[in-house]
C-alpha cells in the first residue's frame, strides 16, 4: 500500500550494497555466505532480500549456506550464528539486516576466535553505542547507516507540508529515502548520534 509519503531507507539498495560488500569481502576465500534476516515478515526484510538477491544472481560462485531470520532480537542472532560456525567455520561472511540483532552476530564471531576473519556487515540508525562503537571495537566490518534524526527532521516536515496544503488524503503519494553512508574502522568521527542528545 502506497502511503502519502514515505520517509526511510530504500531495503532493496540497502539489500543491494549489503550483498556486495560480503561478495567483494570473499574474493580468494570460501565464498561461503550466511543471511541474518529480521522478521520475515518484515516489509524491510522483504526487500532487502530482494536487493540481495539481485547481487547473488550475478555472483552464482557464492554459496548461501544459512538464510535464516533472528527476528530482530541479538540472542536469537547470537544462537544462529554459533550453530552456523560450528557446520562452517570456512565461513567467510555474514549479511545481518540490523546492527541490534547483529550485537549477537559479532558476539558469536568473537567466541568462535573469528573476529577479523569471518566478514560481518549490517546497518542500523546511527545511534552511537550500536553502530560507531562497534564498528571502532572492531565487532562490524562494515555498516550501512542512515541517520534517524535526520529521518526524523524530514518525516515532521513532510507533516507541516500535509497539514499546511490543501492536498486531499489520497490523493497522493510519494517517498523520500534516506542517504546510505557506508562505515568502516577510523571513519566514524562525529558521525553517530547519542541517545541523550
Amino acid at each position: 500500500y502506497n502511503s502519502t509519503a514515505f520517509v526511510g531507507v530504500d531495503w532493496v539498495e540497502m539489500g543491494e550494497k549489503l550483498a556486495q560488500a560480503t561478495v567483494d569481502s570473499c574474493q580468494g576465500k570460501s565464498k561461503k555466505i550466511a543471511i541474518l534476516q529480521g522478521a520475515l515478515s518484515a516489509a524491510a526484510s522483504a526487500y532487502t532480500m530482494t536487493g540481495i538477491s539481485h547481487v547473488l544472481e550475478q555472483n552464482p560462485d557464492i554459496e548461501v549456506v544459512s538464510n535464516q531470520a533472528a527476528d530482530w532480537d541479538a540472542s536469537k542472532a547470537k544462537s544462529i550464528t554459533q550453530t552456523v560456525l560450528k557446520q562452517h567455520p570456512d565461513l567467510c561472511g555474514i549479511v545481518g539486516f540490523w546492527d541490534g540483532q547483529d550485537i549477537g552476530t559479532a558476539a558469536a564471531i568473537k567466541e568462535a576466535g573469528l573476529t577479523g576473519k569471518v566478514f560481518l556487515v549490517t546497518s542500523g540508525g546511527g545511534e552511537q553505542k550500536g553502530t560507531c562503537d562497534m564498528i571502532e571495537s572492531g565487532a562490524y566490518d562494515l555498516h550501512i547507516m542512515y541517520s534517524v534524526p535526520d529521518q526524523a527532521k524530514t518525516i515532521a516536515s513532510m507533516v507541516k507540508w500535509l497539514v499546511q496544503s490543501d492536498i486531499a488524503p489520497g490523493s497522493v503519494n510519494g517517498s523520500i529515502y534516506s542517504s546510505l553512508t557506508t562505515l568502516r574502522k577510523g571513519e566514524t568521527a562525529g558521525v553517530c548520534w547519542a541517545l541523550g542528545q
